[in-house]
């Protein structure tokens, strides 16, 4: 639907700063439930604004994150810099 992929557009400047419990629940879980693995190539699928992506590139050797928003997007490229990730 082009309404929700323009509000995530619009979204996506103030998405890490808006309070959402659910979002930083996901966040907390992600960490407590993978924080001893380590695995050589991961996908995260939705990455949005890179919440958990710098996560994920510390345990992992090759990180691939796409999201369908682009600005969204930008903003998870501005967060992780790291050349495993992509």
């Amino acid at each position: 639907d082009a309404s929700v992929a323009a509000a995530y557009e619009q979204w996506a400047q103030t998405y890490d700063t808006d309070h959402n419990r659910t979002r930083d629940l996901d966040a907390a879980v992600t960490r407590q439930l993978l924080g001893e693995v380590h695995v050589q190539q991961l996908v995260e699928a939705g990455c949005g604004t890179g919440k958990n992506s710098a996560f994920l590139a510390s345990i992992t050797d090759r990180l691939l994150s796409f999201d369908l928003t682009p600005a969204m997007l930008a903003v998870a490229r501005e967060k992780v810099r790291a050349p495993h990730v992509t």
